[in-house]
């Protein structure tokens, strides 16, 4: 089993817990660790709390904007961010997830399943190989929720992330909660997953708090851990033996001690556990079920070349009816799967695009927001979003076209937009901060 470091447990370093961290005692903060959101400290930002917070704990480099899966090439100005930011804090792992957020320039600041086909196996190892030339070190892959199937998909997607892992030595974060709500929306057996996935490459493990919205199952981070995810979370450890663990939160964030206090379900799991480790018993080969074994077509490695182009059409095609464009079709790319038709799957990765950026928007321009009122507000906002996609990896860049848009152009029937225009010139300046907001 690859030597990894025991973190123990952690949280993800938001700054609406700033406060609480500089106020008290780091020995009283009840984490081991901490993991950030790699694109948010890119270029100084927060770095005093950043290197506040290393000089008391470890630090893990999370993002979400790398495009590992993507046909489009690798961004050099965001790889070169991420490894100054490597370089500069030194984390224990560098990890991102196994998906596309773009293609053709368009960002969807989404985490989109890949079609897992060997050609894009082998285009993937590709990327992940040169990323961790780069950056001279290994990168750690999560395995992200999903809605949808492509129809184009021949492996299942641990078999996939153990023959990635076993090509480039990249390690695999595993995400429990993630895996129970693919499995609820998918209807795959989450033991069978789990017991797919190498122990040896498993770096950490996530867990998070998920929604039930009644056909599928929703990945939120913004409650507690749902209860079916702890068995999955207890087969991990035991097929591990022990690995570091971090909780999610990411919306309607506790305060802080709330954090700590869910942490201590993850603990008395693996406590409950440590007896085990070290007996003959304990650690198995479990064979993958039998659906998974038959839903290999082929083994992967027969096939080496990457169908960039295909793979580039692919996506063009899905980000397209995703964000707006139905005449692309995108749900005859869907494989046909129980539980909901493919355009309800695609609607909810629309539904998660518009409500992402607008709420962006929103935290940008809250004096705007203010004065037109959240209707008129958001009917410019999305009317902004369709006319200007994002292209940008960061979100801070999101809204530096909105002041022009209103000045210039408006929806069809909506009032014209002079004095927001001039709202938004001066809000964008930073003339205008509400108490609360983040900077």
């Amino acid at each position: 089993m690859r030597p990894r470091p025991d973190l123990g447990y952690g949280v993800g370093l938001r700054a609406v817990h700033y406060p609480h961290l500089r106020a008290h005692d780091p020995g009283d903060w009840g984490v081991d660790w901490f993991e950030v959101v790699s694109e948010d400290y890119f270029d100084g930002r927060h770095a005093g709390m950043l290197d506040y917070v290393r000089a008391h704990r470890p630090v893990v480099m999370h993002g979400v904007s790398l495009n590992i899966g993507g046909a489009d090439p690798l961004d050099d100005t965001y790889l070169r961010k991420l490894r100054d930011l490597a370089n500069q804090i030194d984390p224990t792992w560098v990890s991102d997830h196994l998906c596309w957020t773009g293609v053709g320039g368009h960002t969807s600041h989404d985490l989109l399943p890949v079609p897992r086909t060997p050609g894009t196996l082998a285009h993937i190892a590709d990327r992940v190989r040169a990323v961790q030339d780069y950056l001279n070190r290994p990168l750690v892959l999560e395995n992200p929720s999903s809605y949808f199937e492509w129809d184009a998909s021949e492996i299942p997607e641990p078999e996939f992330l153990a023959q990635l892992a076993a090509r480039t030595g990249c390690g695999i974060l595993l995400d429990v909660n993630n895996v129970h709500v693919s499995s609820v929306n998918h209807r795959f057996d989450p033991n069978a997953y789990i017991n797919t996935i190498p122990p040896e490459s498993i770096v950490y493990l996530h867990i998070a708090g998920s929604t039930d919205k009644g056909a599928y199952r929703l990945d939120t981070h913004d409650q507690p851990v749902y209860g079916m995810v702890w068995p999955l979370y207890a087969l991990a450890q035991r097929r591990t033996r022990g690995v570091t663990t971090l909780l999610e939160w990411d919306s309607d964030i506790p305060p802080f001690p709330e954090l700590v206090a869910e942490l201590t379900n993850a603990k008395r799991v693996r406590r409950n556990l440590v007896d085990k480790f070290h007996t003959e018993e304990f650690y198995t080969e479990d064979e993958p079920i039998e659906t998974i074994q038959q839903a290999r077509r082929r083994p992967p490695d027969l096939i080496t070349a990457p169908p960039c182009d295909d793979l580039r059409a692919l996506q063009r095609r899905m980000l397209a009816g995703i964000t707006g464009r139905r005449s692309a079709n995108p749900a005859a790319l869907v494989k046909d799967t129980p539980g909901l038709p493919a355009q309800d799957r695609l609607d909810i990765h629309t539904r998660g695009y518009l409500a992402k950026l607008i709420g962006h928007l929103r935290g940008d321009y809250p004096m705007l927001r203010a004065h037109l009122g959240d209707d008129l507000f958001d009917l410019f906002a999305t009317a902004y979003i369709h006319a200007q996609p994002p292209s940008s990896y960061s979100l801070f860049h999101l809204g530096d076209g909105f002041p022009d848009y209103l000045e210039h152009s408006r929806p069809p029937n909506a009032p014209a937009a002079g004095l927001p225009a001039a709202i938004a010139r001066l809000e964008r300046a930073g003339t205008f901060r509400l108490a609360g907001a983040q900077t």
